[in-house]
């Protein structure tokens, strides 16, 4: 048995050790055959130990044939996705998938789109900024001991989408075009 890869600490720019988004589609469509051949397997297995409990001989020498052969194939078939499960899971050094450059993105009130902002805090932009203005939060708010900052514009609307989507931080760094968790998590804390 193939022993799985751990994921090693990268920089943000490359990623290696990583699938692609086909390579994720085309891995899941492979576990899926393979689960379902396990079924077949257990299945097949059953109706051939019923086929040897037979003691009428003469055709039954035919159905057990038949049914060993069918065994047999999904046996191969599961031997074969199992193959090619273990290929996806060995990641070579050489698989490296570049990262687009990052963006800051929903973290001004002027950047969001009332789709968006309703969808994630149940707030329109009108209203975001109504309140934001209401609670007279400082400019900058300082998240961490080292001294690392977020403006109060984009802790308010983390947190709100935070509260209200109940979103996990990993979750949240593609919304906000973060670089890690750990941001969103300071920010929210």
């Amino acid at each position: 048995m193939p022993c799985r890869k751990s994921k090693r600490a990268t920089t943000f720019r490359q990623q290696p050790n990583a699938l692609s988004a086909l390579d994720v589609f085309t891995m899941r469509a492979f576990q899926h055959q393979w689960a379902l051949s396990a079924v077949n397997s257990t299945n097949s297995r059953m109706m051939l130990l019923q086929s040897m409990d037979l003691e009428v001989e003469g055709e039954d020498d035919d159905l057990f044939m038949v049914l060993y052969h069918h065994h047999h194939s999904i046996l191969k078939d599961m031997n074969f996705l199992s193959t090619v499960d273990s290929l996806f899971m060995n990641i070579n050094e050489d698989d490296i998938i570049p990262r687009n450059n990052v963006f800051n993105r929903n973290r001004t009130l002027n950047l969001l789109r009332d789709s968006w902002a309703y969808a994630n805090t149940c707030f329109n932009v009108a209203q975001l900024s109504e309140l934001y203005f209401r609670l007279q939060l400082p400019a900058t708010f300082i998240i961490s001991q080292r001294g690392h900052k977020a403006s109060s514009e984009e802790a308010f609307i983390i947190t709100l989408t935070k509260i209200a989507s109940s979103k996990t931080n990993v979750d949240l760094t593609e919304v906000f075009g973060a670089t890690t968790d750990t941001f969103i998590g300071r920010v929210y804390s």
